[in-house]
């Protein structure tokens, strides 16, 4: 199933959401990349797949995440042996009943859930609710158009902007403060011209709080800019700093917009932390 069908049952209301269409980036050659190759080494995997015979490299073809208040939802659309995966899971605790399995998740009073939703789809849930998984099931009417249309996306609600936005990692706190006041924001990766693009949309209420958003976002680049050219403590951009950097933002009506092109070789390094 395409990802932007697999998105009509997530719930996506005030949540981060995450898709992937691993599909297209198994043929562009970064499934590897973004996977990091270390899953395939963890005993519990090796484990899961040689009881189920279930493969991510091979079996699986998009993926849908979505975070929000405290529950967490997973779609994933493949080529799967429901059999093997219920017996898998009973041997790991789950009660499974009219192919709907539920199980004590490694979460302090949390549940994991889980079922096919289709042959080729299956869904699950972490939640307090040892059926959340069944919410699934509900489809949404229509998505906004061309949310789902890259290989990857995430995008990230008002809340996480916050200034006492829980579970933000760090790393990401300071440019998240320079999107406060924002609706919403969307980060996606596609390819163009042999190259990878990256594009972000930051959506607000007004024209004037996405002129001020840009302001922000592009003094903060400036300064990447500059700290990169002065070599700062003799220690270079790496990683996302580095990629930041080479962009600007751009106000268009109550939106504020900017793409970033990287080559795979780049993309690939970024990934794996070589930068």
């Amino acid at each position: 199933m395409p990802v932007h069908e697999l998105a009509r049952y997530l719930p996506a209301k005030d949540a981060v959401v995450v898709s992937i269409d691993v599909k297209a980036l198994r043929s562009a050659g970064l499934l590897e990349a973004l996977a990091g190759s270390r899953v395939t080494e963890e005993s519990d995997y090796r484990s899961f797949v040689d009881i189920t015979g279930f493969d991510y490299r091979t079996d699986l073809d998009a993926l849908l995440y979505s975070s929000s208040n405290g529950n967490i939802y997973l779609l994933a659309s493949g080529r799967f042996d429901w059999n093997a995966i219920t017996s898998y899971a009973s041997g790991q605790g789950a009660s499974c009943r009219y192919a709907f399995c539920r199980m004590r998740s490694s979460q302090a009073g949390k549940w994991l859930s889980f079922f096919p939703l289709r042959s080729n789809v299956v869904g699950f849930a972490v939640s307090q609710d040892e059926l959340a998984a069944l919410e699934l099931q509900q489809q949404a009417d229509s998505l906004p158009s061309g949310m789902y249309s890259d290989p990857a996306s995430i995008s990230l609600p008002a809340r996480v902007f916050k200034s006492d936005a829980a579970g933000v990692p760090a790393s990401l706190t300071p440019w998240f403060k320079l999107l406060a006041g924002a609706q919403s924001a969307r980060f996606g990766m596609g390819l163009r011209n042999g190259d990878f693009e990256i594009k972000m949309r930051v959506d607000c209420p007004t024209p004037a709080s996405s002129a001020e958003i840009a302001q922000r976002l592009n003094e903060g680049l400036r300064q990447l800019r500059e700290a990169s050219a002065a070599n700062v403590g003799d220690a270079p951009l790496t990683g996302l700093p580095l990629l930041l950097s080479r962009g600007d933002a751009k106000q268009e009506d109550r939106a504020v917009v900017s793409t970033w092109s990287v080559s795979q070789g780049f993309l690939e390094s970024l990934l794996s932390g070589r930068i």
